[in-house]
């Protein structure tokens, strides 16, 4: 993506918490991120969802994007 791109991204619905982390640094707690890509390189961006609304405890999801900034 370009520099100072604002990206929206959002997590799979089912979950009752979420976890945004940006290069390893926690950025956000709902089911969805926006966030501006300022900085050149590759970021990566994970989400930890976990604790299902259907009570499966076992259940939980890692999504990793990689989000490279030009």
């Amino acid at each position: 993506v370009e520099q100072d791109t604002v990206q929206k991204f959002v997590a799979p619905v089912g979950y009752s918490h979420y976890v945004w982390r940006i290069d390893g640094k926690e950025v956000a707690k709902g089911d969805s991120l926006t966030h501006e890509f300022s900085e050149r390189g590759s970021h990566v961006v994970n989400l930890h969802a976990h604790t299902p609304v259907d009570g499966n405890v076992e259940a939980l999801r890692n999504i990793t994007y990689v989000v490279t900034v030009m």
